[in-house]
């Protein structure tokens, strides 16, 4: 189950990351790249990074200008949905599995006398009926 839910985390990370990218590469593209011929350019340029050898150098730099900000604008995304998904980890409590079938055993009986020690203080519970 965990691997369906990291594999749809990484096909939405790059699926939205490439978006972005396209989105603001097309806008940056548009207000740089002008003349007769831009409509091509832009559409050379978009499909394969190669026809940016082929451009004059005043073309090339503004094409390239573009997809250094459409990636910054990608990357800044990441690291917000990153600090944001750190950030909704922060108050998830965090309880040890025992290593052995003896902790395992251990960690139960504790656990039914109500002297189970949790975050370094122990705690006194209740048995239940």
């Amino acid at each position: 189950m965990s691997y369906l839910f990291r594999t749809t985390g990484q096909v939405l990370g790059v699926a939205l990351s490439g978006a972005l990218i396209q989105d603001v590469l097309l806008r940056k593209l548009r207000a740089t790249i002008t003349g007769p011929d831009a409509d091509e350019i832009i559409w050379r340029v978009r499909h394969s990074t190669e026809a940016i050898r082929e451009l004059d150098p005043i073309h090339r730099d503004a094409a390239i200008g573009a997809y250094a900000a459409a990636i910054r604008a990608a990357f800044i995304a990441q690291a917000v949905v990153a600090f944001l998904a750190f950030l909704s980890c922060l108050p998830i409590e965090e309880f040890p599995l025992a290593g052995s079938h003896e902790e395992q055993a251990d960690h139960d009986r504790r656990r039914r006398e109500g002297t189970l020690v949790r975050n370094g203080s122990q705690q006194a519970t209740e048995p239940s009926a």
